[in-house]
């Protein structure tokens, strides 16, 4: 098998795996939110709970939408890497030691790979550049 489809089939399992991963804690946190206990969520930043969770569901939810099917995967892997700094480095010290912080490190890492890589050729931002190539190349 061609090394190129291997990476860019890794990618897609990377992205997908992930993605779908995270979008379970995000809509645990939509529940969270519609069910009004939005004031026990942690106030990690000092945004207030409420404003808080709004911004870790946009992340985790629509953020991983977009990864998922690779739709500008290099911008929309930042709310959730910035999310990850804030679980591991703030909102989680001092609670139980690397148990507590090690599942939003790895998400970190992979978050991070996703942001160096890109979300590779099975994604939509494949077909958007494929797009956008045909425009230009129409109009020179």
């Amino acid at each position: 098998m061609d090394k190129n489809v291997l990476t860019n089939t890794g990618l897609l399992f990377l992205r997908g795996m992930i993605s779908i991963l995270m979008i379970t804690h995000g809509v645990a946190k939509v529940e969270m939110l519609l069910t009004g206990n939005a004031h026990l969520f942690p106030n990690p930043i000092g945004l207030g709970s409420t404003l808080s969770l709004i911004l870790v569901i946009g992340a985790e939810l629509f953020c991983s939408i977009a990864v998922l099917i690779g739709f500008k995967s290099r911008i929309f892997v930042l709310p959730l890497i910035f999310n990850m700094i804030i679980a591991t480095f703030v909102a989680q010290t001092g609670n139980n030691g690397l148990a507590k912080i090690e599942l939003p490190i790895i998400y970190l890492v992979v978050y991070i790979s996703i942001a160096l890589l890109g979300g590779g050729e099975f994604s939509l931002d494949r077909f958007y550049r494929k797009t956008e190539n045909e425009k230009i190349k129409t109009t020179v």
